[in-house]
């Protein structure tokens, strides 16, 4: 088959390896071994370093290791490549969030909403950082953009248990995990203020290893 020997040759091989490079990195990722998935990046990377996503990909990479400022250089590196790619630019909100780096965060966030005005990870992002800023009207709209993304966690809510819209709540409210470990802890800050403001608070299906804290 021409191709294989042709001039075409070189520049398929790489692209495929490189496709492989990343889709195990994606696997060591689902797997919770970010450590091993930037070990794939950079392989990827070694074969197309112009390559956008990658750096995408792995700012969550490093952000998974806690490794905040080397998430935020991949995200902008992403941006460099390609300044209209809106999803690094969420990931560099992120770092910055992470960073404590508000401002600069939101206007991450505010970005990548500029280039994809439905981008619901953006939303919900952008509703966390309202969130830690008290805004509760919102933070709260803009937070449960979540429910449509990809791999979030679905409410079962029992009939005639109304969901709490940020007014004074009546009656008893019951404060549901929806999230990973990381999410629970950071919206637990807001557990005090919500106990303040309700009859009785009961908080349920919260991961096992935080236990000790509730």
């Amino acid at each position: 088959m021409y191709g294989m020997r042709g001039p075409n040759f070189t520049t398929v091989s790489a692209c495929a390896s490189s496709t492989n490079a990343l889709i195990d990195a994606a696997t060591y990722i689902k797997l919770g071994k970010a450590d091993k998935a930037l070990i794939c990046f950079d392989r990827a990377l070694e074969i197309r370093p112009l390559h956008a996503d990658t750096f995408c990909n792995k700012s969550e990479a490093w952000r998974d290791l806690g490794r905040s400022e080397r998430a935020l250089q991949s995200s902008d590196r992403a941006i460099e490549l390609d300044p209209m790619h809106a999803k690094a630019y969420v990931n560099r909100g992120n770092a910055l969030r992470d960073m404590e780096l508000s401002e600069l965060s939101l206007q991450s966030y505010q970005r990548a909403l500029e280039l994809e005005p439905t981008m619901q990870e953006a939303c919900w992002n952008l509703g966390l950082h309202w969130l830690i800023h008290q805004r509760w009207d919102q933070g709260w709209r803009n937070y449960f953009a979540r429910r449509s993304l990809d791999g979030a966690a679905s409410i079962s809510w029992h009939p005639g248990v109304l969901r709490w819209e940020g007014g004074r709540p009546q009656g008893r409210v019951l404060v549901v995990a929806e999230q990973g470990i990381g999410d629970e802890v950071f919206l637990s800050k807001g557990l005090g203020l919500l106990e303040r403001r309700c009859d009785v608070l009961a908080c349920v299906t919260v991961d096992e290893r935080l236990l000790p804290i509730f």
